[in-house]
Parts: structure tokens; sequence; C-alpha cells
């Protein structure tokens, strides 16, 4: 896939999505310490900007030099903050398709950055990845998620009944996804 050439650079309006590095580490700390923005993790958050560090190492540079996936950082396009993130992973390039996971610091929450932030990241999906299939899972108390990838075309089309354990129980997944000829329709 040749996006892991060079680490792209999306934007909209008020964002501009692109790459996160441990510099990165005190900014990302305010939304992955938020237990609000990491109850979607199924963690209580960070603790430590090491953790954080991990993290970023992890979901960001890793997937990035190991063609496994793209993790861009959400950051406000007036001032450069750093607000979340959003991506690919579990590519599938035999298969067209990719899985999305996100996350927007509270302080954000409900402004409609996540969504123009998703809007983008699926138009960079379909034309140049050129997935057909792009899915998300979301748990069953995600209704703020679950709100916002229906607002953007993402159909439900299942739930996984007790597909994770976290903090002590077991949580259904609501399976969404998204067709490419499904989104091109929608862009008429």
């Amino acid at each position: 896939m040749n996006i892991f050439n060079k680490f792209p650079v999306l934007e909209t309006n008020r964002l501009v999505l692109k790459d996160v590095s441990l510099h990165h580490a005190e900014e990302a700390f305010e939304f992955y310490s938020d237990p609000e923005v990491m109850k979607g993790h199924g963690k209580s958050g960070l603790k430590t900007l090491d953790e954080v560090r991990d993290r970023i190492q992890q979901w960001y540079l890793n997937p990035f030099e190991h063609h496994t996936g793209i993790r861009f950082g959400i950051f406000l396009k007036d001032t450069n903050r750093l607000i979340g993130s959003c991506g690919f992973w579990r590519i599938e390039e035999q298969h067209f398709k990719a899985e999305i996971g996100y996350e927007l610091s509270s302080k954000f929450h409900r402004k409609g950055y996540m969504k123009e932030a998703l809007k983008e990241l699926v138009r960079f999906g379909f034309i140049a990845m050129k997935l057909n299939r792009i899915e998300a899972n979301t748990d069953q108390y995600n209704v703020a998620s679950q709100t916002t990838l229906e607002s953007i075309g993402f159909v439900k089309e299942g739930v996984q009944k007790e597909a994770e354990y976290e903090n002590g129980s077991f949580l259904d997944m609501h399976s969404y996804a998204l067709l490419k000829k499904e989104w091109e329709e929608e862009q008429l």
C-alpha cells in the first residue's frame, strides 16, 4: 500500500490530521488519562507519561513502520493543538478492508470535531487506500460513538454478544460498516 511511503497529512475546515511523535506525549496525556475518553477502550485512563509514550509507540509509530496501520493525530488547525486521534488498523489488503479506531479529548466532545475527522478519514480510506469496506466496533454503552458512525453513513450490522471483557464484566460490541459504493452514493 503506497500510503506507507510518507505519512500523509489530511485537512478539513477546522482540523489537520497528521503524524504523532513521542514529542506529543504531554498533549496526548490529556485525553489518554481521561477516564471518560478511555472507557471506550476498556480502560480507566493511562497514569503516566511513560504509558502514553508506550501507547504512541504501539498505536502510531510501530503500525506505520510495519505497514499494519495508520493513526493520525487530530490537531486544531488554528492552534496546532492535539485533541485526539483516528486511524485504521486490522488492515486486510487482500480483502480491501480495514477497521477504524478513534478518541477525542472530552473537552472537545459535542462540537462536531470527531465527525469532521472521521469523514476525512473515510474519504482517505476509500480513495488513497482503495478500501471497499470500512468497519468499526463500539461497546454497547458508547452511544455517542454509535451516533457519530451512523451520522456519516455507517450501518449497524449486528451485535457481538459479550465479545469483550473489561473492568470485571462482559460487554456486547456493536459492529458497523460502510461500503465504498454506499459512500460514493452519499457524495453525489
